[in-house]
């Protein structure tokens, strides 16, 4: 029998959940994070250049994929793979200071279907991730279906 310790909430680091999985050879559920981060004042655009070179090594070294856009003063970023590699990574980076502001849009564990089969970069307009800002009708489900909308219409690389 596998038993995995894993963090609930990256918000919430004191609570710990056990995970017990009868069958090793199930893969484990995919987890699923969405975020909306700023770049923090005084910071240029280097520091994304910074970010996407250490994330496309690190993400893929730990079967991350997922989509990760900048605006050219916001971030947003939709994260799956194992939880404890996604909780692991969302806690980095709500730390980071290059981000500020940030703010869990979605999380979920739902079956073993990822919704990105790699992880890719890319811009959008800046316009694109108004409506992840401050809108309270906005839903967790409805936050990851306007997410998924948009991406077709992005220019992304892996």
């Amino acid at each position: 029998m596998l038993c995995l310790l894993t963090c609930v909430r990256p918000s919430v680091a004191d609570r710990f959940e056990v995970s017990t999985f009868s069958d090793p050879s199930r893969p484990l559920p995919v987890y699923r994070l969405l975020y909306l981060s700023h770049l923090a004042s005084g910071r240029d655009f280097s520091v994304v250049a910074q970010i996407l070179h250490v994330s496309r090594e690190r993400n893929q070294q730990l079967g991350i994929t997922g989509v990760l856009v900048f605006d050219g003063a916001r971030f947003c970023q939709l994260i799956e793979g194992q939880r404890a590699h996604v909780v692991s990574l969302a806690q980095r980076i709500q730390a980071d200071p290059r981000h500020t502001g940030y703010r869990v849009l979605f999380e979920n564990e739902d079956g073993d279907a990822r919704l990105q089969p790699r992880w890719r970069t890319g811009y959008c307009e800046p316009d694109d991730l108004d409506v992840f800002e401050d809108d309270d009708e906005l839903t967790p489900a409805l936050a990851l279906q306007a997410f998924m909308r948009r991406v077709p219409g992005w220019d992304l690389v892996s």
